[in-house]
Order: C-alpha cells, then sequence, then structure tokens
C-alpha cells in the first residue's frame, strides 16, 4: 500500500533544495536509483519531470521529498515492518570526501558475511518448505551494488561487493540456491530496468539490490531483498558508522540482522573466510584485478597480472588472489597475446599454489583443468579438476564451461551441451557463455543453433571477436560465402593477427572459388608466422579446404609434434570432415590420444 503523490505548499530554494537526477534523489534517500524509481512509479514518490525532454530528465524538491517519507512512514505500519523504509533523509551522513582506499576495502570484507547470511537465511527458511526445496532451486540474482556519492575511482568497490555477494551465497547451499552469475547480473548495472523484467531475463525468483554510500570517516551500505512475482520488498537493512569501528562490529550486526529474520545462523560460510585477505590493500588489488579480467584485452589482462602480482606480494596466503592470476595467465595465451611459453608455466604455479592454500578452491580446479585439457594434453587429469570443480562449486560458470568444451572435443557432444545448458541457466547474459555454446552447436554440426547462439552473443556484445568468428564459420559451412567472410574480416579487425582466423578467412574465399584472395590470406599466414609462433593446424585448415591431402596430413603432423593447442579439436571440428576417410587422418587421430568418446 503507497501513500500516493505529496504535494507541499513550500516553496523551496531551486539551488539549495532541488535534485537534478535519479543519482541524487537517490543519495539524499539513501536507497540505490532502482528503488526510487520504483517509489515514484508505485507509491507516489515525489518526482518532477520536464516534460520537454525524455522521460529521464527528472528532478525533485528535498521538503516535498521529506514529506512523503514522513506519510509513508505513518501510513501502514504493518507494511513498513515488511518493507523496512528508509529513514527520514536528514544531515545524519551527507557526502564528503572519499575515504582511505584500504578501509573501504576493509568495510567490504568486513560486511559481506553480513549480508549473505541474511539473504540466504531469509530464502532458506522462507522461500519454500523444505519438501519444495528438495524438487527445485530457488533463484537469484544479485544486481549491480550502487556507488552513491563516491566518484568514479570507487566503482570496482561496489563492483567487488557485487562479485563476491554472489559468490559467497552461491557457496552456501547450491543445491537449494542458485546465484545468477557477475558477468549476467553486470548487465544492469547502469539501471533502467524493472525487477519483473530482471526477473523474467534471468529467470529468477528474487533479486537483491544494495547501494553504498561513501563518507568521511563513516560509510552506510544497504542491502535488500526482492520478490520478483509480486516486486515486494522482503526484507532489507542498513548498516552505518565510523569506519574504524566497524570491523569490530561484525558478530554484533551478524546477530542482530538474524534476531531480525528469525534465523539462527551457526557460523559464516568457509568460503567467506578463504576469499577474504586480512590485508585490505590485498584485497583491494585483487577487487580491480577481476574487473580487469572481464574485459579480456591484452592491457587489461597484463595491468590484472600487475595488480594481483601486488596483491599477493602484501598477502602471500590470499588463495583466490593466485587462482586469479591463473585466470590471467591462461587466457593471455589462449587469446594470443603472449607465448605460451611463457604463459604455461607461470598458469600453473599460481594455480597449484591456489590449490595448496586452499583445497577446496573450485576456481583453482577448473585452471587447472583447463591447463591439463588445453597445454598439457593430460586428459585425464583434466577431467578429474573439472569434475572436481563442480562438485566443490556447482554454481561456477567457468568449470560448466570449459568441461563442456573438453567434452565437446571428445565427441561426448550430449554431455557437452548437459553442461552448456547449465551454465547459461546461471549465466544467460554473458557474451562469452553463449559462445560457448556456439562452439559446441557447431561442432556438433548444428549450424542453426550454433547461430542463434553466436547472435545471441553479439546482441550482448558486439565487439566479441570470437562470435563475429563462429558465426563466420557457421556461415560457410552453410554456404553463405559473402556473410561468412564478412564476419571473419570483422573478427580480424577486432583480434588482428589471429592465426585461425585468417586460416578460415582464406578458406571461406576458396569454397567461394575466389583462389587469388586466398593465396593472399595464406602469404599473409606465412608473413605472421616470420613474427610469432603460429601453430601448423591453422596451416593445415587451408589446405584441407584446398583438397590437397598431402599438405593437410603433412602440417597437422607438424602440429601434433607441436601440441598446437587447436588440434584439441580435431576429432569434431567440421573443417577436417572431408579428411575423416583418409585412413593416414585417423592414424594420427589413435596417435594424438586425444580425450576418449567413452568416460
Amino acid at each position: 500500500m503507497g501513500v500516493g503523490p505529496v504535494r507541499t505548499s513550500i516553496e523551496p530554494s531551486p539551488q539549495e533544495e532541488r535534485l537534478d537526477s535519479w543519482k541524487d534523489i537517490a543519495t539524499y534517500l539513501k536507497r540505490s536509483v532502482p528503488t526510487v524509481q520504483r517509489w515514484e512509479k508505485e507509491e507516489g514518490l515525489p518526482v518532477h519531470r520536464h516534460l520537454h525532454k525524455k522521460q529521464g530528465s527528472v528532478y525533485a524538491y528535498k521538503p516535498e521529498l521529506d514529506s512523503w517519507l514522513e506519510l509513508r512512514r505513518t501510513a501502514d505500519s504493518t507494511e513498513d515492518e515488511k518493507d523496512g523504509p528508509p529513514p527520514a533523509a536528514t544531515d545524519e551522513i551527507r557526502e564528503k570526501p572519499v575515504p582511505p582506499r584500504a578501509t573501504v576495502a576493509a568495510i567490504i570484507v568486513a560486511l559481506l558475511v553480513v549480508a549473505l547470511l541474511v539473504v540466504a537465511g531469509w530464502l532458506m527458511i522462507r522461500g519454500q518448505s523444505p519438501g519444495q526445496a528438495a524438487q527445485r532451486r530457488v533463484m537469484v540474482a544479485v544486481l549491480p551494488f550502487q556507488n552513491l556519492g563516491g566518484g568514479p575511482e570507487l566503482d570496482y568497490v561496489c563492483d567487488g561487493m557485487t562479485e563476491e555477494l554472489i559468490t559467497e551465497l552461491a557457496a552456501l547451499d547450491p543445491k537449494q540456491l542458485g546465484i545468477i552469475a557477475r558477468t549476467s547480473a553486470m548487465v544492469y548495472k547502469s539501471g533502467g530496468v524493472s525487477v519483473h523484467d530482471i526477473g523474467k531475463q534471468l529467470g529468477v525468483e528474487y533479486v537483491v539490490e544494495g547501494s553504498i554510500l561513501f563518507a568521511e570517516g563513516e560509510s552506510r551500505i544497504t542491502v535488500q531483498l526482492i520478490r520478483v512475482s509480486d516486486q515486494s520488498h522482503l526484507w532489507a537493512h542498513t548498516y552505518d558508522g565510523k569506519i574504524e569501528k566497524l570491523l569490530g562490529v561484525e558478530q554484533e550486526i551478524s546477530r542482530a540482522v538474524a534476531e531480525e529474520v528469525n534465523v539462527h545462523v551457526s557460523a559464516p560460510s568457509s568460503s567467506a573466510n578463504a576469499r577474504s585477505s586480512s590485508d585490505p590493500e590485498a584485497y583491494r588489488l585483487y577487487m580491480q584485478a577481476r574487473q580487469l579480467w572481464y574485459k579480456r584485452s591484452q592491457d587489461d589482462l597484463e595491468k590484472s597480472i600487475e595488480l594481483l602480482d601486488g596483491a599477493v606480494k602484501r598477502d602471500p596466503q590470499f588463495a583466490p588472489a593466485y587462482a586469479a592470476l591463473a585466470d590471467s595467465y591462461n587466457q593471455l595465451g589462449y587469446l594470443g597475446f603472449r607465448p605460451l611459453g611463457l604463459t604455461i608455466p607461470k598458469a600453473q604455479q599460481a594455480a597449484q599454489k591456489a590449490l595448496e592454500l586452499n583445497p577446496r578452491s573450485a576456481e583453482a580446479h577448473a585452471d587447472l583443468g583447463f591447463i591439463n585439457a588445453m597445454w598439457l594434453w593430460e586428459w585425464n587429469q583434466a577431467e578429474t579438476h573439472y569434475q572436481r570443480a563442480i562438485e566443490l562449486d556447482p554454481l561456477y560458470v567457468p568449470a560448466h564451461h570449459y568441461y563442456a568444451l573438453f567434452l565437446a572435443s571428445a565427441g561426448r557432444l550430449k554431455e557437452a551441451e548437459q553442461q552448456m545448458e547449465i551454465a547459461l541457466k546461471l549465466d544467460p547474459l554473458a557474451a562469452s557463455v553463449n559462445s560457448g555454446a556456439a562452439y559446441v552447436w557447431y561442432f556438433d554440426h548444428q549450424y542453426d543453433r550454433s547461430i542463434e547462439y553466436c547472435q545471441r552473443a553479439l546482441q550482448l556484445d558486439p565487439q566479441f571477436a570470437i562470435a563475429h568468428a563462429l558465426l563466420g564459420w557457421n556461415y560457410t559451412q552453410g554456404k553463405q560465402f559473402s556473410a561468412a567472410i564478412n564476419e571473419l574480416k570483422r573478427s580480424l579487425d577486432l583480434s588482428p593477427d589471429n592465426p585461425l582466423y585468417v586460416a578460415t578467412l582464406a578458406r571461406a574465399y576458396i569454397l567461394n572459388g575466389q583462389g587469388t584472395e586466398a593465396d593472399r590470406i595464406l602469404r599473409q599466414l606465412d608473413d605472421l608466422s616470420k613474427k610469432k609462433w603460429v601453430g601448423g593446424t591453422a596451416k593445415a585448415i587451408v589446405y584441407a579446404a584446398k583438397g590437397d591431402r598431402e599438405q593437410t596430413m603433412q602440417w597437422l603432423e607438424s602440429a601434433a609434434k607441436q601440441e598446437d593447442g587447436l588440434m584439441l579439436w580435431l576429432k569434431v571440428t567440421p573443417e577436417f570432415d572431408t579428411m575423416r576417410s583418409d585412413q593416414r587422418f585417423q592414424k594420427l587421430l589413435e596417435q594424438l590420444k586425444l580425450p576418449p568418446s567413452i568416460q
């Protein structure tokens, strides 16, 4: 029940009493932007619009907001208890100079466990009956925390809080509680999407949203749980105080929150402690590095390594930072940004260190699965690590994603599709996961379905080079050569000098009867091999398209000696379908001892 629009007779001073954006209004009310937008829509929060501009151009007057809050507090005491209205907008906390970064990071570490235990506790006792919980998993999305008053330089703290809350909630009870992955959640960072639409797009029943108001010496973290079906606020809590004292009241806050939601909380999850660092500065470096890792450019990956090196130097016992280092080195090598001879040993060393510090690290096991599958060709060990990662954290998307590609390489395509379906349910708006699904369908020769996932990936990220390349390969298989060539050129614009993209572009030209263009591209591949390592598989793709079986086999045998990572897909990739009847090709497959088709 809302309080309705408020119109007062107060004549506010335009300069001092007017708030000229959603962010200013949210900061004044100590709530997130989506919350105040919902209040305006459903409960008559007095927000004005410039009629000559778009709907997003808004303003509000502080006296009107104060009057509305007073009416809302007294309108329905029962509803107030359930919805948890914000405190009156007073001068208790106003934007002030930003606190030191290390101290802010420490607050996030201290309050993370509190927020995740409360949200999970509410869901466990009120979301479903025990019988229902055993039958199905409650799906929850943690929306990006809003940065109120901290400036862009503190966005990483809010993003880090979002990611850590997702991770910790996911570790509590994966059988009953499913959490949407960080990549899909961050799509909603700019706001403007209703809780109803978010629930529909992500397939979730509950949404957690929050904000961090930064101020000198004190900060305020607000977290609230919303049910998607009726958009009702089921629980909300605000944490504020002097920064230096907040670290000492963690247990007190936990007990108070548990009492409010009538949940008995015995202890924080073990994973919460495992993911934290005793050094707030190390944790800050780690959070910044993780945000860079998701961007996947060479500069961002190199910078993430620099930051993570600083984190482990400050805290040599910080297992998640070592796992993140392995992630960054794996991607540098996989994307061709550094020679494999430099990245593989460092990735392996970092992953093993993470596992030594935390044997239950799903991230480290997934990293070692990737290393063993892609670089070391230790198939049994790769599968063991992937399965262990999923056992430890059934909601860890990269484990499902990478394991699916591994299964596809073995020809176990139905199993691969099952793993990708899990990854897509947990991270439906990630371009990388949708591209992973496109890979699996491509290897299964189901090109229309693969195209569908390529297009989804490009809707999410038009600059995603892998999706453009995959789309080009699918169009090539469908003999849509003009479209294929355009997509492969685009992939090379986004990822210049990628040998696989160069080779598959040459293949498209050959199959379209454009031999002159194909020869030009082949010379480009020769020139590329003079300045960087180019595996034999790329050349073999070109000669297979030409129908030259002798040259194809020569380059494939060369690639086998090189242990070229692209050979992992030899069993299933359509580029070599014309070679499968050749006894030499079959003999090579036997010699390679690629992942077995039957577990």
